[in-house]
């Protein structure tokens, strides 16, 4: 049985919501002695599990996380959508990488949490909660994901494949900035929350969209 339109719009409404107190409950476990000693611990462990020759592998796997991997990524499907004469897609990308990374930061000031006192392998600045890295990647390649199974795919299997491929990039991202030293786990676990919160968000906003933007057609267009 399928949803209705405003159903799905107040599933997504009240997923964010959920998933931003996640992020807020994650924030306040910091100042518990047991979760902060557990979190320290966990996190060690994990930065001392695999040999150096892993090193290179995860700083690729944590770049393809960075602003300078997902901002030219989003100008050309910006572009390519402009070119379908799709703005309003083309828009929201914009709106999503832009808005996730300012999210981020305003997030970051909030919580005011230092990174871990580790030899961080690669550069990283700014405070610790949530993980920039890992919240801005599930947003981008989560709604990259769900414009690909609109725009591209033709078959529920493709978008399975697309979804499953996407979750396991972001999972890995996450998993690279704790190995790398620059998180801790309850980091990355806020960045997947609050990153699933601000996809929420756009998919929702998407739900907005003028009908013809959202319509099944040929060539570019949306199948819904």
């Amino acid at each position: 049985m399928r949803l209705s339109h405003k159903r799905k719009q107040g599933f997504l409404i009240a997923g964010s919501l959920l998933l931003m107190l996640i992020v807020i409950t994650l924030g306040i476990a910091y100042q518990d002695p047991v979760w902060s000693d557990l979190n320290r611990r966990v996190g060690s462990n994990l930065y001392n599990f695999l040999d150096e020759v892993w090193i290179p592998v995860f700083a690729i796997i944590t770049n393809i996380g960075s602003g300078y991997f997902s901002l030219p990524l989003t100008g050309l499907l910006v572009m390519y959508f402009l070119l379908q004469r799709n703005c309003w897609i083309a828009g929201l990308i914009a709106f999503n990488i832009i808005g996730v990374r300012q999210f981020n930061h305003l997030l970051k000031s909030i919580f005011e949490i230092a990174r871990p006192n580790l030899e961080h392998l690669v550069h990283a600045g700014y405070y610790s909660f949530p993980s920039g890295h890992t919240m801005n990647s599930t947003a981008f390649f989560g709604l990259l994901a769900f414009l690909l199974s609109r725009y591209i795919v033709k078959t529920k299997k493709q978008s399975i494949w697309i979804w499953s491929i996407a979750s396991i990039l972001i999972l890995l991202i996450g998993l690279s900035r704790v190995y790398l030293g620059v998180h801790y786990p309850i980091d990355v676990l806020g960045g997947f929350a609050a990153g699933g919160a601000w996809l929420f968000v756009s998919i929702c906003i998407h739900s907005f969209l003028p009908i013809k933007e959202r319509e099944t057609g040929e060539k570019g267009q949306i199948r819904d």
